[in-house]
């Protein structure tokens, strides 16, 4: 199956270099690991990043640019709004 996640944009302000989404339910967890391209704020700077979602506990991590980068402790921080497509398998 495929899910499809659509964000709000959800920013605050950052004091850590990392970012996580959690409470995916159970349901919506995939069996491996998957990563998909959205868009992402840094330090108040709009960007593309990742979301990495865990086959683990589905929580989904966030980073920034196309390596993965951790963001700024610094500014706001998190997802704008986009949408996200990911494969359960």
């Amino acid at each position: 199956g495929t899910v499809t996640l659509k964000f709000r944009t959800m920013t605050g302000t950052s004091n850590s270099t990392s970012c996580n989404v959690t409470g995916l339910p159970v349901y919506l967890k995939p069996i491996n690991q998957q990563t998909c391209v959205m868009r992402l704020q840094d330090n108040n700077i709009d960007q593309f990043g990742v979301a990495t979602i865990s086959e683990v506990d589905g929580t989904i991590v966030l980073n920034t640019g196309a390596t993965a980068g951790p963001f700024t402790s610094s500014g706001d921080k998190g997802p704008l709004s986009c949408t996200i497509t990911y494969s359960l398998t």
